[in-house]
């Protein structure tokens, strides 16, 4: 499979087409079970303060990283905030123009779907933040 493909699969799909895994936190890709999304726990995770955050009730946020894996090697890691007491991950946004990528979107849409993902957009608004097309 070429790195385009691989991306391709996981922006393309819908959070419907991923199963999620509770007890060892890795989403699994349906359509192609060598495709997975874990979280990263080698990276401890920091508090953050920064004015885009004090928008959510629980203005300290936590930095999340996960890893968009190909049997079972990391391709890459996507970079997240967790805000409002981990209920939203959100990935990190463009700090001038506050916004985020449609892919980030459709990654985050993915990893949101335990939680809550039908809340995303939500908490794009409440951090003034948009999704660039």
């Amino acid at each position: 499979m070429r790195y385009e493909e691989f991306k391709l699969s996981i922006i393309e799909s819908k959070p419907s087409d991923w199963l999620y895994d509770q007890d060892t936190s890795v989403y699994v890709f349906k359509d192609n079970i060598s495709i997975t999304i874990d979280s990263d726990i080698t990276v401890p995770s920091e508090g953050l303060s920064e004015d885009w955050i004090s928008a959510y009730e629980d203005d300290i946020a936590y930095e999340k990283f996960f890893n968009l894996r190909y049997n079972g090697v990391a391709i890459e890691r996507f970079r997240t905030v967790a805000v409002d007491g981990f209920r939203v991950f959100i990935p990190y946004p463009d700090k001038e123009r506050m916004t985020i990528t449609e892919e980030q979107y459709r990654i985050a849409d993915i990893l949101n779907l335990v939680y809550n993902g039908p809340e995303l957009l939500n908490y794009f608004g409440r951090g003034d933040l948009s999704v660039v097309v």
